[in-house]
C-alpha cells in the first residue's frame, strides 16, 4: 500500500471515528416524506499509484499516472439517494476512462499505448439519527470496482487486454452539520473489502455546503478514494490495482 493511501485511510478512520462520536443522544422524529436527492459532480482529480499487468513468469508493465487531467478521456460522476423517514438508499457512479502513451527504450524504441476503464458503483442501504442542527447516517452495501486495461504497442499493432472485476461489502458512516441556516459543514468515511473483494477500499471525503434554495445546494468537499487489490493468477495473468484518488469535489445538489 502507498504512502498517499496509508495517509488517506487514516484520514478515513478519524472522519469515520468522528461521525459515530456525533451520534445524538435522543434523536429527534423524521418526517415520513419521501426525498430524492441527484448531484451531479466535477472531480478536479489526481490519480497516484500502480497497476501491473504480469507478474514473475512474465514483464510486467507498470503503470503510474499523476494529474488525471492530463491522460482523461471520459468521465462520468454522479451521486443519488432516495429517503423515506429514517431508511434511506444511496449510490455513487464513476466512470474514468485514461489514456497516455508511454515511450519503451531500447534498442528500437516504440510506443505503449495505455488506455484504463475504471468503472465504480456503490449501492448502500442508509439510516438517519437526525438530531438538533446535525444529521447522522450509517450506511452498508457494496462497492462494485470494473478496471479494463489495454495495451497496444503502436508500432506492431500488438495488443493485450487485461483487468479485473470484484465486489467490495462496504460499511460507513456521515455526518452532516448546520453552522447557521443556510450553511453546514459535511464529512464522510467508510471502509470495505476485508480481503473478500480487494484487501481494502476506502472512501473519505469533507467540505461545505450553502443551501442556495430548499430544492438546490452547492456543495465543495475534498476526496479520496482508495483501492489495493491483486488477484490469485500468475505469469501473464497476474492483475495488481494499487491506486487512489484524490481530489477537490464541486457538487450540484438537487432535492425533490
Amino acid at each position: 500500500m502507498n504512502t498517499t493511501t496509508r495517509f488517506l485511510g487514516a484520514f478515513a478512520a478519524l472522519a469515520l471515528a468522528l461521525a459515530f462520536a456525533g451520534l445524538p443522544a435522543s434523536a429527534q422524529a423524521q418526517t415520513d416524506d419521501w426525498e430524492f436527492v441527484i448531484a451531479p459532480y466535477a472531480l478536479f482529480a489526481s490519480l497516484s499509484g500502480d497497476a501491473t499487468v504480469g507478474g514473475a513468469q512474465a514483464t510486467p508493465v507498470d503503470l503510474d499516472f499523476g494529474d488525471i487531467l492530463e491522460s482523461l478521456r471520459f468521465a462520468t460522476i454522479v451521486h443519488s439517494e432516495v429517503w423515506k423517514g429514517d431508511w434511506g438508499v444511496m449510490g455513487d457512479l464513476i466512470w474514468l476512462r485514461l489514456g497516455e502513451d508511454k515511450t519503451l527504450g531500447g534498442p528500437l524504441a516504440t510506443v505503449l499505448d495505455v488506455e484504463i476503464d475504471q468503472f465504480v458503483i456503490e449501492g448502500f442501504l442508509g439510516r438517519r439519527f437526525p438530531g438538533p442542527n446535525r444529521q447522522l447516517d450509517l450506511f452498508g452495501g457494496v462497492r462494485v470496482w470494473d478496471i479494463g486495461i489495454d495495451l497496444e504497442l503502436v508500432d506492431t499493432e500488438r495488443a493485450l487486454g487485461l483487468g479485473g472485476g470484484w465486489v467490495d461489502p462496504v460499511v460507513g458512516g456521515r455526518i452532516k452539520q448546520y453552522l447557521a441556516e443556510d450553511w453546514y459543514v459535511i464529512a464522510r468515511a467508510d471502509f470495505g473489502g476485508f480481503g473478500i473483494g480487494s484487501d481494502i477500499s476506502w472512501n473519505a471525503q469533507g467540505g461545505i455546503g450553502w443551501e442556495a434554495a430548499p430544492w438546490f445546494s452547492l456543495l465543495l468537499q475534498y476526496k479520496g478514494l482508495g483501492v489495493d487489490y491483486e488477484n490469485d493468477e500468475t505469469g501473464s495473468d497476474f492483475f495488481a490495482y494499487d491506486v487512489t484518488h484524490y481530489a477537490p469535489v464541486l457538487g450540484f445538489v438537487f432535492r425533490f
